[in-house]
């Protein structure tokens, strides 16, 4: 333990000079590396990226993936020591995964710290978490709106939107509680504005 401990020495080195691990085990997707590199604009590299000797990371590809994403030129490291095999490096790899994985949330310091964050006005969804503010209610955003005649009744019905990323539509099925699809009737059959209506109307015409 002490042996490894003493090798344990932080360079900056040149962004472009690394390279990804071929053989790596852990996928980032694009939700991931967007929470790494807000994690870094928010505070920084707090923690070096493993690399062996001869620049391949083994612990970080996420992290140099994001830092090149956001422009970076240099970043920090720490190598290997000299002396391990391929076979304790991928093991190491592993290792560091895996045992990140294990460690569980308690859920109701979680709850609480995010709710305080949250109230102070940190964004949460920059590093991976989503905003605990209560919920929109959508029927709320129709209070006050004014009446209004149209000769266009087909249109009336008719509401597109447009999202600017994949989550950005899983975040709105998941607010307004329905199944995500291309097209639907919402509210529906509900007197004013559901399917029955709009029928009723292209049957008329």
């Amino acid at each position: 333990m002490l042996q490894f401990m003493t090798d344990l020495r932080i360079e900056t080195v040149k962004v472009d000079s690394l390279k990804f691990d071929p053989t790596n085990a852990r996928k980032h997707h694009g939700k991931n590396l967007e929470a790494i590199a807000g994690s870094l604009k928010l505070f920084g590299q707090r923690k070096p990226i493993i690399v062996t000797p001869d620049n391949i990371v083994v612990a970080g590809n996420g992290t140099l993936e994001a830092a090149k994403n956001l422009g970076w030129t240099e970043i920090a490291i720490s190598r290997t020591p000299v002396g391990w095999t391929w076979d304790q490096i991928k093991a190491f790899a592993l290792a560091d995964n895996r045992t990140a994985e294990l460690a569980e949330w308690d859920a109701e310091v979680l709850k609480e710290q995010l709710l305080e964050l949250d109230s102070v006005g940190w964004e949460l969804e920059q590093f991976g978490f989503i905003s605990l503010q209560p919920p929109l209610n959508p029927m709320d955003e129709w209070t006050g709106m004014p009446d209004y005649e149209s000769d266009d009744k087909v249109a009336a019905f008719r509401v597109s939107i447009a999202f600017p990323t994949e989550q950005d539509a899983n975040d709105f099925f998941t607010k307004i509680d329905r199944p995500k699809k291309g097209s639907m009737w919402w509210p529906t059959d509900d007197g004013h504005i559901g399917s029955t209506v709009k029928l009723n109307y292209v049957a008329d015409e």
